[in-house]
């Protein structure tokens, strides 16, 4: 599955964790194009208390925030999406964003 968004921010992260293991990649949020109208509230209970727009979040290589400052946020991109198995269940999640031209 593939789909047209906008890259919000890429936020890049570099740390040790508690195995001594290096853990570096970015940050991204980013919203579906398609998307961008005036909502009331969104959450479906409608416990939330969510108005507006909240953006997706997901984790991409290092290399992909070097390429986003060549390209500059916020940007179109085409995001592809792939099932993975999540605390036992499957989900989509982002595969690759690729900016457009």
């Amino acid at each position: 599955m593939e789909e047209l968004v906008t890259v919000l921010s890429v936020k890049a992260y570099c740390f040790t964790n508690d195995k001594g293991e290096e853990l570096k990649g970015c940050t991204v949020h980013y919203y579906p194009a398609a998307t961008f109208d005036k909502h009331e509230e969104i959450a479906s209970d409608g416990l939330s208390g969510l108005l507006g727009l909240q953006p997706l979040k997901c984790t991409m290589p290092y290399e992909f925030f070097e390429t986003s400052k060549k390209v500059g946020i916020p940007c179109m991109a085409n995001v592809s999406y792939v099932m993975r198995n999540v605390q036992g269940q499957m989900v989509l999640k982002p595969d690759k964003i690729e900016y457009q031209k």
